[in-house]
């Protein structure tokens, strides 16, 4: 575990997970950061709140803490939540509303899976959250890659005017990775929350208007990820092999003393990029994922015949 001095005034170094995350937070100059406690998240929140006790607070619980990040969102300004899976489950209400009515800041909420439970009562997995809530959902592969997609996650945020899912497991928060250092960013952006009843407040009438903005959103959300540069495909030979998140370097390790393998690899998982898949021409394939088999089933969606082994 690296020492807060460490965190925000080294140059780079060695990483957890978590760590590698809250860093990331520092350099995109987030305005407000809020979580409640919760193995395998709480490290986020505790590096970010010693840094700027003012910027990054602990909050009662999940609901309060997304609710005052999607106030300062709406206001234009930069925002940022960590929990744990569970937590979703207290903030759903919050959270699928602000799909609808969208943000104005960007809204990047890091959830992290506890998969094989080491501190928790159930297992769950997020993505299926981002589904239901028509939400982009992004997975790093590792810290290093972690403190970059936070700053994707933000473009995407904000480019789109909707909250991000920032989805993270045990086992990636408590990876370790050598990670080079930004710059840690100050918040500039003012403050400017605009009057529009029509489309924060969410009634009947507005959410039927908004339902068909909120799709049309995710349409050009998945062309947005399609171009991604965090999914590639390397080539080899098949049965290729299709690394999602936290599964990529578990991969690499694995085949290591093998033949060169085909691997797809996958951050961006909700909506998936549709179109990586369609190109190849995919007759079978190993899919590494954590959790529940999400990939997998929309894989199914676009090649019904394919032959799919998944490793979860």
């Amino acid at each position: 575990m690296a020492d807060i001095e460490f965190i925000v005034e080294g140059d780079g170094g060695f990483l957890s997970g978590n760590e590698a995350v809250a860093r990331g937070v520092l350099e995109a100059g987030v305005s407000v950061g809020t979580s409640y406690p919760g193995s395998p998240a709480s490290r986020i929140m505790d590096i970010l709140n010693r840094y700027d006790r003012e910027r990054f607070f602990w909050s009662v619980n999940e609901r309060v803490a997304l609710e005052v990040a999607i106030g300062a969102a709406l206001s234009n300004k930069r925002a940022f939540v960590s929990m744990k899976h569970l937590g979703l489950n207290v903030a759903a209400d919050p959270l699928v509303v602000s799909s609808y009515s969208g943000i104005k800041g960007g809204l990047v909420i890091a959830v992290a899976d506890d998969i094989e439970p080491e501190s928790s009562q159930t297992t769950e997995d997020t993505r299926f959250f981002a589904m239901l809530s028509n939400l982009p959902c992004i997975e790093p592969s590792s810290p290093l890659e972690a403190r970059e997609l936070i700053h994707y996650a933000f473009e995407t945020s904000e480019r789109f005017k909707t909250p991000v899912l920032f989805r993270i497991t045990t086992r990636f928060c408590n990876t370790f990775e050598y990670v080079n250092f930004g710059k840690v960013k100050e918040s500039c952006k003012k403050a400017d929350f605009e009057r529009n009843p029509e489309k924060y407040v969410t009634i009947a009438s507005n959410i039927r208007k908004l339902r068909e903005e909120v799709i049309k959103r995710t349409i050009k959300i998945r062309k947005f990820f399609e171009k991604s540069k965090y999914n590639r495909i390397y080539d080899g030979k098949t049965p290729s092999l299709i690394a999602v998140g936290s599964m990529y370097p578990v991969v690499l390790d694995a085949i290591q003393f093998t033949e060169k393998r085909k691997i797809i690899k996958i951050v961006t998982t909700y909506p998936a990029p549709e179109t990586l898949f369609e190109k190849e021409e995919l007759s079978e394939a190993i899919i590494f994922e954590e959790g529940s088999p999400f990939v997998e089933l929309f894989l199914k969606g676009i090649h019904g015949k394919l032959s799919l082994i998944n490793i979860s």
